[in-house]
């Protein structure tokens, strides 16, 4: 075949599967028959649920396809944008799975059991090849992620515990132990997610429904795009619009939900930076993600003291004393409060107030003789003494 013929092909080829793709995105964005928008978000929430700030509306999803040139990027992120999308369409949320819902009764009774110690971060199935390892429940180490364009998300097992608090609000934080601040590619999202969530290849904030603080110090919520490559495109990046400040390794990053309102607020080494929305009562799911390197963070739910001093004088962790019962306390809340008068009756804790026992002056043996009171050297002289005089005797 000759040169001119080969590259004619090759530019058909090209100019063909560019096309195709155009026309996926065209499908997901554009109305269909009807004139009504394809759901992106599979609307299947209430309206009540949900904040529309939260939601991607049409308008806003058919500009983001031309305003970061998706037709530029890699086919491994044009791949990942489609399968995430894919993903939805396949695992749209679960409608029931708001306002503390999520809970099982049987979620609820190990809770009660375990306290604080029941919640941890997912481990990825295939754990011969897994990309990141949990560690004492709360550690995340990203040991094989370095690869170019490997993401891998980790996810807490269980949502946010909005039912029956006391304290109004719900707080944790995420500490940056290792990130390679050398690697032009690093990055890393912190943030909050539902499940069903494809975290084996999309970090929070990028799907439905999550949102996300990175690493370059975007603050994404259910966008896609700009992609973690085209955050990394130097400073001359128009992609790159940093709403937070950038995050570094020491860092610590803390969630903040507001039950009554439905409010997320962010902080940042003990400050608090900002509310990222109201009116959303989703259960979200808190989430830790790394694109192309490896890092280590690890999350405080309440097991230890908090950088934000104020999550710590209003009780913020996930579990503390002053929680409202649902048929038996869960947690660390169902520990008794032994400064309260409601015990003060109680017969096993006032047995306390025997101890120590009185024990008897003297010591007596095995026969009910009385023993020789002194040290223990002056006993076996005693003894040996005593034994000599019988010998004596013989």
């Amino acid at each position: 075949m000759e040169p001119d013929s080969l590259l004619v092909l090759l530019s058909g080829v090209s100019l063909l599967i560019f096309v195709v793709i155009a026309l996926v995105v065209l499908q997901l964005i554009l109305p269909n028959r009807d004139g009504e928008y394809r759901p992106l978000l599979n609307s299947v929430f209430n309206s009540g649920d949900v904040d529309r700030n939260f939601l991607n509306d049409e308008e806003s999803l058919m500009q983001l396809a031309e305003e970061f040139d998706y037709g530029t990027l890699s086919p491994e992120e044009q791949r990942a944008f489609l399968e995430g999308e894919e993903f939805l369409n396949n695992n749209p949320p679960n409608p029931e799975h708001v306002r503390g819902r999520s809970y099982t009764r049987e979620d609820e009774l190990l809770i009660k059991d375990c306290g604080i110690n029941a919640f941890e971060f997912e481990q990825e199935k295939e754990i011969l090849a897994a990309r990141y390892i949990v560690e004492d429940r709360t550690e995340v180490n990203f040991l094989n992620n370095e690869a170019l364009y490997s993401t891998a998300t980790a996810v807490l097992n269980h949502s946010l515990p909005s039912k029956n608090r006391s304290p109004d609000t719900i707080y944790f934080e995420v500490k940056i132990f290792e990130f390679p601040e050398d690697s032009p590619n690093a990055h890393f999202a912190l943030g909050l997610v539902t499940k069903p969530y494809p975290s084996t290849f999309r970090l929070p904030g990028y799907n439905n429904f999550s949102l996300a603080y990175e690493s370059t110090g975007n603050l994404k919520i259910n966008k896609p795009f700009p992609t973690p490559l085209q955050q990394h495109r130097g400073e001359q990046s128009q992609f790159n619009a940093q709403v937070l400040p950038p995050l570094s390794q020491s860092d610590i990053v803390g969630f903040g939900y507001m039950v009554s309102s439905g409010t997320i607020f962010i902080t940042r080494n003990g400050k608090k930076i900002m509310d990222v929305m109201k009116g959303c009562y989703l259960d979200m799911f808190p989430a830790i993600g790394c694109f192309s390197c490896n890092a280590k963070f690890q999350a405080n739910f309440g097991q230890m003291g908090f950088v934000w001093i104020e999550a710590n004088v209003r009780k913020y962790g996930f579990f503390s004393t002053g929680d409202r019962r649902l048929t038996g306390q869960r947690g660390l809340a169902f520990l008794p409060e032994y400064g309260n008068s409601t015990l003060q009756k109680d017969k096993l804790l006032g047995k306390g107030d025997d101890l120590p026992p009185e024990y008897p002056e003297h010591e007596y043996d095995f026969f009910g003789r009385r023993v020789v009171e002194g040290t223990s050297a002056q006993l076996q002289s005693t003894k040996k003494y005593e034994q000599s005089e019988y010998e004596d005797k013989d």
